[in-house]
């Protein structure tokens, strides 16, 4: 039982919401050929549908009728869609500056062999004995 209210359910919801709701128009949509076979024996149906369907044969006396076939006139109020957004909060962060501390380094050079203390740059190679 719940298995064919659950089809029931979502079949309504279906042609309710879609254009799907045309296919139930197709009884129509034979019944008006039929109307236009016996006044033309010689019409096709592939001539009916590109005369109802792709031609654009202005208002007659059956176009009442012919608004009525599937797919013919969209019902624009039939669909629905509504969007559901969500905004980011902005950032509230607050960014606290960094704190500059100066530190004073100082460059000592006690630990300067004495060997290097030589007055002139250019001297020649040494032999240390």
């Amino acid at each position: 039982m719940k298995k064919c209210i659950t089809i029931f359910v979502l079949l309504v919801y279906f042609f309710g919401t879609t254009e799907a709701y045309n296919f139930l128009k197709f009884p129509l949509l034979i019944e008006h050929f039929i109307n236009h076979k016996k006044e033309n024996p010689k019409l096709s149906i592939i001539g009916f549908l590109k005369v109802h369907y792709l031609m654009d044969h202005g208002r007659d006396s059956d176009y009442d009728h012919d608004m009525k076939l599937p797919f013919k006139s969209g019902n624009i109020g039939c669909c629905n869609s509504s969007v559901v957004t969500i905004l980011p909060s902005p950032l509230e962060e607050v960014i606290k500056p960094i704190k500059i501390i100066p530190i004073k380094f100082s460059i000592t050079n006690d630990n300067i062999p004495v060997f290097l203390y030589e007055t002139s740059l250019f001297q020649p190679p040494r032999v240390n004995t």
